[in-house]
């Protein structure tokens, strides 16, 4: 290593061995920090005079002579010396954290620290390297400055933010502990949500917080997973505090000598550094509490002061400073005197009224954020957001022996589950703290981490817990429109939905069931509550899902073939068809008809003969920015898959649908006669017959009434099955009042007094037994548990408040004295009792709507997620359940199709037109004759040559329209195509080609016949018009023939003209490759058909003589119709 002008290479893993190529560039370190030291010497000499030189010796400031001394050492380097990273950094941390400093000081000491990062000084083999990023974190996430003006600091947060950014994504941020990242990007977090700094700052951090979070995750592969380990305690993110060490000390983890980093603890004037709680056996709370106040804060007298307004209080305002992971708005308690020097001077007469200042300074500091608040463990920005530190001690699973002298581990896992858990609490949308900018950037940032992430997410139990719960349960809540959700916050909440279906999906098959039910509510709600920018975004979000490669399919057979769960991909359909049908043109039906056409193309393409192979994902180049700073490179894919799962038949999945029909039928008659609608079921096998299978049925179907339940169970003759169901639940552990809410919530219960006696009878046995046996005798179990059923009564039935007062404490106490075997109950164990019922009322959520309801259900949710059920199902190939999913969809496609080709435009009908192809291909690659004589039959009434008008007039209406001529073709070119598939649909493809030979609208190599007798060796099959009658000779004969000819060319002319057009129309819309080619026509589907159709073409048959003889040449015309109809053939 050399000195300052020397390079170092031995000791650097950045450069590359020697080669015979171009030769690497070379890095002066020496002359980088030399560059460095000088600076800062000189703006800290114009900021104050204290630090000039003609006032300032050797050994009377500890910042200056800590610069000098790097100074020195780095002139003593010579070729081959190192250099420890902290020798170097120390000064510059030591300035950053001072207090003394201003802010430009600040900026151009962080500024050093970044080209230090920058230039790659401290790398992560180096002697020294973890303690140096640490004590780098540590003081920039606690740096200090004088503060002036908001715009000036602005710019010393940009440069922490900086550093900050740089330490993380740079190779040296591997070493930063778990404490260390949380601490960096909590900072980081206070920065992004304070509403009084600008817009580019508050974006610029989120930017840089969203390349953080997805660093993170694209290290977690490498993390081992330490979830199972029960003694770990749990990180967090503090909102201030500094890194921990050792169990019961506060001090930064100091870097080794030379120079020693100071080893005290700075204490503030105003204690603002509090001592940390060293309890390990105290709990930990969440690490950042945001708590509005319950009042609103009053209004201050005293406003803060613009930059340019003159400040009244500057003279006497004490020197403040200012913590980095914190931001204030610049106001007349801070000041700076004109030569730069920190001043606050106080006069007499100000210290006389200072009293009376301080007063005012704390209302004020209600209202406007001053740099002591900044400084403190607690910190409460504008919006009332609250952040607290930590309250106790941290063991952080990042140091190994705590201390100055212990190993300091990189971070793992541990600091990504605190993110992950700390950006799901953000998103609470009943959680009045969280503002709806912090909800869009926790949203926007989950985003990003799973983006790159989800795939190792899933296989951690600890992080997938997190999603399951909360953040699926948030996000719920999100597309219901809970809290203060605008477009913005919908709009990322559905896209996060979409990544968590397509990438976790797997394993989150219920949640996943829920959010995809509530999208097709948003996309299909109406009324007064609707909002129309929801609604398209729900729609968006729908599309992009059903376009998925296989995903259709996996819906299907989880959802709709399951014995439980609701028809997802059936109502979805349904809900796309839908939205298909407006008044007029709307984007969203032509989203919605995207989505019903990709599950028919990802049909289409599966059952290709040959289909071609998805392409293999290809590595990301190194040229890609993520990829640079992943420590794996990622790799491109099209859509994501899922390969984890069972896979199951065809077969199976169609029994289960079978059995579910069955079930649904069943369970809708038990609910308006129990035991006929029990019989069927058990006839059907849908439904045991001993009592423990009746019990069971009747537990896990959520669709079976709960009051017809109740009034089943109460029931005499169904002892048996009440006791088999109280046996289902499992009270182990409960208190008695839990368990009976949990009891009380699976069936209403009975009005009559008898009957609820019964059903509590059995339920206080169950629990007796389950817990052991806590009370003398079962009795008093259920004396008990009837005494909460009349508080519960009591306390919350409208009725009863109006005629008693509600029942104390004291009297439910004395209600049950000597009720257990002689003896009374634990009293601390009735209050908990009493409380819980008076806090919270026993209700059947089932009948309720709102927000109790959907907690049930969420439950609900969650308890069927720990079973057997949430298993996830794969077809046993790609294509096989693609029979059963293109009968659902084909119906409301094709009405989908057929509302967008009516209504549409011309581009809209080109796309309907090509829908009806797509789906009559597949119709026909399956076998589904019925569909595909229904698709050619609505395409043939799409042409408008049905109507029994005139030729003439036909023409000129199908020349006219585009829609028709395009329905003309697409129809020909199904029967060209899949002729042989079709059977009664022949009847429209003859008769619509015969309505085109009437109206003189065929391709010319349809109407001629080779003919050897005929001139040219070709006859025409079209009619001839007859000859026109011979005009008698004389002047005035001829002059009226001459004016009729002249009419009745120009109408010629316009008919011959209307017949052109509709030719040509013809053949744009039907290929002449495609008319030409012979087709099987069964004749058995069209005896009697062709005679009736071309009858009813001609107008009828007279009846009489005049009937026959009116036309003349039917014979004739028959005979040509004829030939060419089967010619066609």
């Amino acid at each position: 290593m050399g000195g300052g002008g020397g390079t170092y290479i031995d000791h650097h893993p950045h450069n590359p061995p020697l080669s015979p190529g171009p030769a690497p560039p070379t890095i002066c370190f020496g002359r980088i920090l030399l560059g460095e030291v000088t600076p800062l010497l000189a703006a800290m000499k114009r900021s104050a005079p204290r630090w000039s030189s003609h006032q300032q010796g050797t050994g009377q400031d500890s910042l200056v002579d800590g610069l000098r001394e790097v100074r020195e050492v780095v002139g003593l380097l010579r070729d081959g010396d190192t250099l420890d990273p902290n020798t170097f950094l120390h000064p510059f941390l030591a300035v950053i954290r001072s207090e003394d400093t201003t802010g430009p000081v600040t900026k151009t000491a962080l500024a050093a620290v970044n080209r230090m990062l920058v230039y790659g000084l401290v790398w992560e083999g180096q002697d020294g390297a973890s303690s140096a990023v640490e004590a780098i974190a540590g003081a920039v996430t606690h740096a200090r400055f004088v503060g002036t003006d908001q715009g000036a600091d602005e710019v010393v947060l940009w440069e922490i933010l900086t550093v900050l950014r740089t330490l993380m994504l740079g190779g040296a941020g591997r070493l930063l502990t778990n404490e260390a990242v949380c601490e960096i990007l909590n900072s980081a977090f206070r920065i992004c949500f304070e509403p009084r700094l600008s817009e580019l700052l508050r974006t610029c951090t989120e930017d840089a917080l969203t390349h953080m979070v997805q660093l993170l995750f694209s290290r977690l592969p490498l993390f081992a997973d330490h979830a199972h380990q029960s003694h770990t305690r749990r990180l967090k993110m503090r909102a201030a505090g500094q890194t921990r060490g050792k169990r019961g000390s506060d001090t930064p983890t100091p870097p080794p000598p030379p120079p020693p980093p100071p080893t005290h603890t700075h204490t503030d004037t105003d204690n603002n550094n509090t001592q940390l709680d060293d309890d390990e056996d105290k709990p930990i709370n969440s690490p950042v509490e945001i708590n509005y106040p319950q009042e609103a804060p009053k209004e201050s007298t005293d406003t803060p002061l613009t930059p340019d307004d003159p400040p009244p209080q500057q003279q006497h305002t004490e020197n403040t400073q200012s913590d980095a992971t914190h931001t204030h708005h610049h106001e007349a308690t801070v000041g700076t005197e004109t030569d730069g020097s920190k001043c606050s001077r106080v006069t007499h007469e100000q210290q006389q009224q200072q009293p009376q200042q301080q007063q005012q300074q704390e209302e004020t500091r209600k209202d406007v954020l001053t740099v002591e608040d900044l400084t403190s463990e607690t910190f409460t920005n504008s919006q009332g957001v609250k952040f607290e530190g930590d309250g106790g001690g941290v063991d952080v699973e990042g140091v190994a022996g705590g201390g100055g002298g212990g190993v300091l581990v990189p971070h793992g896992a541990a600091c990504v589950r605190e993110v992950l858990r700390f950006l799901v609490s953000l998103t609470a949308p009943t959680n009045e703290q969280n503002t709806p900018a912090m909800t869009l950037t926790a949203l926007n940032l989950l985003t990003a981490g799973l983006e790159i992430g989800a795939a190792e997410v899933g296989r951690r139990a600890g992080l997938l817990a997190l999603v399951a719960d909360p953040l699926c349960h948030h996000l719920l809540g999100l597309l219901r429109g809970e809290g203060r959700v605008g477009l913005a916050v919908f709009g990322a909440a559905t896209r996060l939905t979409v990544l968590l279906v397509e990438s976790l999906r797997h394993r989150l098959k219920f949640q996943v069931e829920a959010l995809l039910a509530r999208l097709a509510h948003v996309a299909t709600e109406e009324g007064p509550g609707a909002r129309e920018g929801h609604r398209e975004l729900a729609l968006e979000a729908l599309a992009q899902l059903w376009g998925g490669a296989g995903l259709a399919g996996q819906v299907y057979l989880n959802y709709d073939c399951d014995l439980y769960c609701s028809d997802v991909f059936e109502d979805i359909t349904r809900t796309l068809a839908n939205t298909t049908f407006p008044s007029g043109p709307d984007p969203a039906a032509l989203t919605a008809l995207a989505a019903l056409m990709a599950v028919v193309n990802d049909i289409r393409d599966r059952n290709q003969p040959n289909p071609a192979p998805y392409p293999l994902p290809a590595p990301v180049t190194q040229t890609n920015t993520l990829c640079q700073r992943c420590p794996l490179a990622p790799v491109l894919v099209a859509r994501a898959g899922v390969g984890e799962g069972v896979r199951t038949g065809r077969a199976e999945a169609w029994a289960i649908k079978q059995r579910k029909k069955t079930l649904l039928s069943g369970t809708e008659q038990f609910n308006n006669k129990p035991d006929k609608g029990l019989k069927t079921l058990q006839e059907a096998g849908a439904a045991g017959r001993t009592p423990e299978d009746v019990a069971t049925f009747l537990r896990h179907n959520p669709r079976i009434c709960k009051r017809a339940l109740g009034d089943y169970l109460s029931r005499k003759k169904n002892v048996e099955i009440l006791a088999a169901f109280v046996c289902t639940f499992h009270f182990t552990g409960q208190r008695v009042d839990e368990s009976l809410r949990v009891f009380l919530e699976s069936f209403r219960l009975p009005g009559e007094a008898p009957l609820i006696s019964a059903v509590i009878e059995h339920f206080a046995a169950h629990w007796h037994h389950s817990n052991g046996q806590p009370f003398v005798k079962e009795d008093a179990a259920f004396t008990l548990a009837y005494a909460i059923i009349m508080l519960n009564v009591d306390q919350h039935s409208p009725a009863a408040r109006r005629q008693n007062i509600p029942m104390t404490l004291g009297q439910f106490t004395n209600n049950l004295r000597g009720v257990n075997g002689g003896s009374d109950f634990d009293p601390l164990m009735l209050e908990a009792v009493y409380n819980a019922i008076k806090k919270d009322e026993i209700v059947m959520p089932a009948e309720h709507a709102g927000r109790v309801r959907e907690d049930y259900q969420w439950r609900l949710l969650l308890r069927r997620a720990a079973t057997s059920e949430a298993r996830f199902l794969l077809p046993a190939t790609p294509n096989d359940l693609d029979r059963d999913l293109f009968l659902v969809c084909w119906g409301p496609t094709v009405a989908a199709l057929s509302c967008v080709l009516d209504r549409g435009g011309e581009a809209e009908a080109g796309r309907a037109v090509a829908g009806f192809g797509g789906c009559g291909a597949v119709a026909a690659r399956l076998g589904l004759v019925e569909v595909l004589d229904n698709l050619v039959a609505t395409l043939c009434k799409f042409t408008g040559l049905d109507a029994v008008d005139p030729p003439e007039q036909l023409a000129s209406a199908f020349a006219a329209s585009r829609r028709a001529q395009l329905a003309a073709g697409a129809a020909v070119g199904l029967a060209a195509g899949h002729g042989d598939g079709l059977r009664d649909a022949w009847a429209n493809v003859v008769q619509l080609l015969l309505q085109l030979f009437r109206c003189r609208l065929l391709p010319q190599s349809l109407v001629t016949s080779p003919d050897p007798l005929a001139s040219g060796g070709q006859v025409c099959l079209l009619p001839q018009p007859p000859a026109p009658p011979r005009p008698e000779a004389g002047l005035l004969s001829s002059l009226y023939s001459y004016i009729s000819m002249s009419d009745g060319g120009a109408g010629r002319g316009v008919e011959e003209g209307a017949g052109l057009g509709a030719g040509q129309g013809v053949r744009r819309g039907n290929p002449t490759g495609a008319s030409t080619r012979r087709i099987h026509i069964p004749t058995g589907r069209l005896t009697g058909r062709v005679t009736q159709g071309h009858d009813r073409g001609r107008g009828g048959t007279s009846r009489g003589g005049a009937g026959r003889t009116g036309a003349g040449r039917g014979p004739h015309r028959t005979t040509k119709a004829s030939y060419w109809s089967y010619r066609c053939a």
